[in-house]
């Protein structure tokens, strides 16, 4: 392991690289589970809260449709299923 492009690289040096890289990709590879799974979670709350807001409309006083109406503008994803079922 000696003379690599002009260096000299021993094996304790090589060995200390080895275990600072293994980690950091331990670690990349966590934090892009973590945000996917995340992510996923985001997605599925967003849903049920939508139809918990449309579950509402249906069911309550005019005030409750009206507050619910303006609330659907934070689903913007759902536009065209909305503007079906209002």
């Amino acid at each position: 392991m000696e003379n690599i492009k002009g260096t000299d690289i021993s094996f304790m040096k090589l060995v200390g690289l080895i275990t600072i890289v293994i980690p950091l990709f331990s670690l990349a590879f966590s934090a892009y589970q973590y945000t996917k799974v995340e992510s996923a979670y985001i997605k599925q709350k967003s849903f049920e809260n939508y139809h918990f807001l449309i579950s509402n409309f249906r069911g309550g006083s005019s005030q409750v449709a009206a507050a619910t109406i303006y609330e659907l503008k934070h689903y913007p994803e759902y536009c065209e299923i909305s503007l079906k079922i209002l």
